[in-house]
C-alpha cells in the first residue's frame, strides 16, 4: 500500500476514483462533505455560500484526483488544503466581499437616502418594511441599484444575469412594493 494515505478505505476511494468509477464519486461525497463544510463555513457567512463552495471544492477533488501524490500527503490533509485554499479565494473576491455586504442590513450604504429620513434607525425600518414583500433575490437587486448606486450593467456582471434579467427584477421588485406599500412607497424604476 502506498504510504500517508492513511487507511485501507483512503487508498480504495483515491485508485476508484483515479479510475473513473462513479461510486467512487458518490463515497467521496459521503465521508468528506460535512467535513469540507465545516472548513468552508469558517470562512463564508451565508449557508448556501458555503454549500456552493463545497460543491466547488468537490469538482476540484474530481478533477485535480490525478495530482494527489499519496507519498507527499495524507488524502484527508490534500482535501484540508484545496478547502482552505479555495474558501480563501472565495472570501478574496469582489463578488464574495459585496454579497457579504447584502447579508445584513446594518452594513448598507445609506448615503443614497441621506436627509430623507430624520434617523438611521427610522431609515433602517423604512427600508426593512418595504423590503418585507420582495423575495431575496430582488432585494439584493434593489440594495444593489437604490442603496449602494450600482448601475443596471454592473448588477448584471456582479451577479452573473442578463441585463434584461436584472431590468425585470427591479420592475417586478417595485411593482410589488409599491402594490403592498402604497402610501410610503416613492421608489421609481
Amino acid at each position: 500500500m502506498e504510504k500517508n494515505v492513511k487507511s485501507d478505505k483512503d487508498q480504495y476511494m483515491v485508485t476508484a476514483l483515479k479510475d473513473n468509477k462513479p461510486l467512487a464519486y458518490e463515497n467521496l461525497y459521503k465521508k468528506y462533505h460535512r467535513y469540507i463544510f465545516a472548513i468552508v463555513s469558517r470562512s463564508l457567512i451565508n449557508h448556501d455560500d458555503t454549500e456552493d463552495a463545497v460543491q466547488e471544492i468537490m469538482v476540484k477533488i474530481f478533477l485535480e484526483i490525478n495530482k494527489f501524490n499519496p507519498t507527499l500527503a495524507i488524502f484527508k490533509t490534500w482535501i484540508t488544503r484545496i478547502s482552505t485554499n479555495h474558501s480563501k479565494d472565495v472570501t478574496k473576491s469582489k463578488a464574495y466581499k459585496d454579497w457579504a455586504k447584502l447579508d445584513n442590513l446594518d452594513n448598507y450604504k445609506w448615503s443614497a437616502l441621506e436627509g430623507f429620513f430624520t434617523s438611521i434607525a427610522e431609515e433602517k425600518m423604512t427600508i426593512e418594511m418595504l423590503f418585507k414583500s420582495a423575495n431575496q433575490e430582488e432585494k439584493t437587486i434593489l440594495t444593489l441599484a437604490y442603496l449602494q448606486g450600482y448601475t443596471h450593467p454592473e448588477i448584471a456582471k456582479l451577479l452573473d444575469k442578463s441585463l434584461g434579467s436584472v431590468k425585470t427584477k427591479i420592475y417586478q421588485a417595485i411593482r410589488k412594493i409599491r402594490k403592498n406599500n402604497p402610501e410610503t412607497c416613492t421608489v421609481s424604476a
